[in-house]
């Protein structure tokens, strides 16, 4: 068997999995630790012979060649199977509802069972964080500072744009993330952190930094933007955070988590059409906040 442990959003997992080559999980790289430092544990991944689940999935997903069925099943089980259209072949990973230690028969040939891998932890990631006041956004996030500022909104709406924008206007702002984004309460602050499953990730020392301000975005003719209530940022940030509804003890963590963010830190809805004016509109605001 081959160990790796990674960290990410402050909270470690463990591959315990045969044959496993860490430096062809290309995207974890950076996210890697000693077996010394290890601290909270998330989950673990082993290797273990596994039969085929029969029931009708929970739910789908298409990512890439993978097509991705997620099982919560009334025995207290949770599967996650990925169909690779690259192979033609099916890779199970069981595990309870807690996500705390997850077996798979997943063995590794070639670079495919590495990108398997890396779409279920994402997966088992999203669900077993949530226990630790944590929640996942498709987000754009930049930082000034070394505190983190987040665009948030419907795909498509233009929050890669608007951080690209931040970097050409904003000379002592730096990008953090552009892609799966955590958010986590961690004692007494709320932490942003880019993960393995940001588009881009950069190679800035710190993976985790305290978030100062969240900007839902909404693309509209003119640029306005408003501090939300601490109702509107609940219901805007459930809305856009990535989760599986069915599955209602995760479902109830991040809605505690939800409500603790939308209570904690500024949240505007920045209507805007792209351009230097929505940004200027939005670093002012931020600006008056940290002042």
């Amino acid at each position: 068997m081959s160990k790796a442990y990674y960290r990410i959003a402050l909270l470690d997992i463990k591959l315990d999995l045969k044959d496993l080559n860490p430096i062809y999980l290309f995207n974890f790289i950076p996210f890697r630790i000693e077996e010394e430092i290890v601290s909270t544990l998330l989950f673990s991944v082993s290797y273990q012979d596994l039969n085929d689940v029969i029931e009708i999935p929970t739910r789908q997903y298409k990512i890439g060649d993978s097509i991705i069925y997620i099982y919560l099943l009334k025995k207290r089980a949770c599967y996650i199977k990925i169909y690779s259209e690259v192979t033609e072949k099916e890779y199970l990973f069981k595990s309870d509802y807690q996500w705390a230690e997850i077996k798979t028969n997943l063995k590794f040939i070639n670079q495919v069972e590495y990108t398997i891998l890396s779409h279920a932890i994402m997966f088992m990631f999203i669900y077993s964080s949530s226990f630790y006041n944590t929640v996942f956004f498709d987000a754009s996030s930049v930082m000034i500072d070394k505190e983190g500022i987040a665009f948030l909104g419907e795909p498509g709406v233009g929050k890669t744009t608007h951080s690209k924008l931040w970097l050409e206007q904003i000379k002592e702002s730096s990008l953090l993330c552009d892609g799966q984004t955590a958010i986590r309460i961690l004692d007494d602050d709320i932490t942003i952190s880019r993960t393995p499953w940001s588009i881009r990730n950069t190679q800035y020392e710190d993976n985790s930094l305290t978030l100062d301000t969240i900007f839902i975005l909404e693309q509209a003719e003119m640029n306005v933007i408003t501090k939300a209530s601490n109702f509107t940022s609940f219901c805007k940030l459930l809305s856009i955070c990535s989760m599986i509804q069915e599955e209602k003890e995760s479902f109830n963590c991040i809605v505690r988590t939800i409500v603790h963010i939308a209570e904690s830190i500024p949240i505007y809805i920045l209507k805007n059409k792209h351009g230097s004016e929505a940004v200027n509109l939005a670093y002012s605001t931020y600006f008056k906040t940290v002042v």
